[in-house]
């Protein structure tokens, strides 16, 4: 059947179903087009009086399939109760109803102007509907049914953009889910889909449903961000069977909560980076450029053999002589020191590397391709550990290459030999080059001298 072939018919135009909406009066659609159309297909499909159900849910996933057929969407109407069971059920077409209308009057200058997305409604007042009733609460049957609409149906090929067709499966999402692991929006996610399917039509949604999916989950992630990490962390620290002496991240405070809560013994400590960088937003620009109130303050957070006293009085000089001791960051900053000032922590191992939780600028790099600051730290997680598999992944690779190969022998020397031994292969093959070049440019040579081994 061809929806846009279906049967219209004239109808004699009801003046009583106008409605008055203040000073304004709205005809219906039949009143307006006067035309109604009627699906047509085999009776088998096609709901009649008299039709019985065991359930509401199996009458209305009945008269979906219908309208699916006919060209549009349904939905559950108005019921009605007796002694705590529905006697009567009505489902009814999506265009239904009326939009209201705005309707401008004096009242509504004084108030704040509300801004609504400027999209048409689907609504034109159609009474197309199936009810059903029930009297022994058992089973319902079919009371009413008016097949009429006052609107054209969708073609077959567009029947898919009607939001009551349009719906993920589990398969579906759990894809979405684990693209976004790997660094692929929705937006991606929904591209793959389609050309998997082999076609738009085929996916069951649409691109807007795949980032409404991942806008839900963000949502949900929001409200448990912590203890999911919480979760993380505990099942990490069990896998290891110890926890780690010093965390160092920067002052998310979800981040904070979770480390107290399950790294009960490290110590945890602020990005001395991340601190510094918020400096000019807080202390103002024009100082931040003043060379020697940078110098100052270089001097005594980045220099790591300050003893805590010594930093404690030249900070306290510093925030006196350029007027900031008034400053509530200066001075949150300040109460905070044991966690990101060096000079509280020399005694620990590796306390250097500790400072700063961008050690380089290809860690920077790294860190930077699989995530942004936009990521929920649940989803920040996720990435980092994908991250982590490719950089075990590409260990081993690595190590398998260099236990299993042998690289050519360019200066037959044993300090070649060696470095073959010592370094992986990537690394070696600079070293090869540099030990190459030193021979052949450095070392004196005669017309029938060798390099001895």
């Amino acid at each position: 059947m061809d929806p846009q072939s279906s049967t219209a018919r004239n109808t004699d135009v009801d003046f009583e179903e106008a409605r008055s909406i203040g000073d304004q009066v709205q005809l219906s659609a039949y009143q307006r087009d006067e035309r109604i159309y009627t699906p047509e297909f085999e009776l088998s499909a096609i709901p009649v009086v008299g039709m019985q159900f065991t359930s509401i849910e199996q009458a209305y996933v009945f008269y979906q399939t219908y309208a699916k057929l006919a060209g549009f969407s349904t939905r559950k109407g108005g019921e009605v109760h007796s002694g705590g069971t529905t006697k009567t059920k009505y489902f009814v077409c999506s265009k239904e109803g009326y939009m209201p209308l705005f309707i401008d009057d004096a009242y509504s200058k004084s108030k704040k102007p509300f801004k609504s997305r400027n999209r048409g409604t689907i609504r034109t007042g159609c009474k197309a509907q199936l009810m059903i009733c029930t009297v022994d609460g058992r089973s319902y049957t079919v009371k009413k049914f008016v097949d009429g609409h006052n609107h054209k149906f969708v073609c077959p090929h567009d029947i898919h953009m009607l939001p009551a067709y349009r719906q993920l499966s589990d398969v579906q999402e759990e894809m979405i889910w684990e693209l976004g692991t790997l660094y692929l929006g929705p937006v991606k996610a929904f591209h793959i889909m389609r050309k998997r399917y082999g076609g738009f039509e085929n996916v069951g949604a649409t691109v807007d449903d795949c980032k409404n999916f991942r806008t839900r989950i963000n949502s949900y992630i929001g409200e448990y961000d912590a203890d999911m990490v919480i979760n993380r962390l505990t099942d990490k620290k069990t896998s290891f069977g110890r926890q780690p002496k010093v965390v160092v991240t920067d002052q998310d405070p979800a981040m904070k909560q979770a480390i107290e809560e399950v790294f009960s013994t490290n110590r945890h400590r602020l990005c001395m980076w991340h601190i510094m960088k918020k400096v000019a937003d807080n202390v103002g620009h024009e100082l931040c450029n003043n060379d020697d109130f940078k110098r100052r303050m270089c001097d005594i957070v980045w220099i790591g053999s300050i003893e805590p006293e010594e930093f404690e009085r030249q900070w306290k000089l510093v925030m006196i002589e350029y007027g900031l001791t008034q400053n509530k960051w200066i001075d949150d900053m300040f109460s905070m020191r044991y966690m990101w000032i060096s000079a509280f922590y020399l005694h620990e191992s590796m306390s250097g590397l500790m400072r700063t939780t961008s050690r380089s600028e290809s860690d920077n790099h790294f860190f930077c391709q699989m995530t942004n600051s936009q990521l929920t730290l649940v989803e920040f997680m996720n990435h980092f550990d994908g991250a982590m598999d490719v950089q075990r992944f590409s260990h081993r690779k690595n190590d398998h290459i260099s236990r299993y190969t042998e690289p050519d022998d360019w200066s037959k020397t044993t300090l070649e030999k060696d470095a073959a031994k010592i370094y992986t292969r990537s690394i070696f093959f600079d070293q090869q080059t540099e030990i190459y070049g030193t021979i052949t440019e450095c070392l004196p040579r005669t017309p029938k001298s060798r390099v001895h081994r």
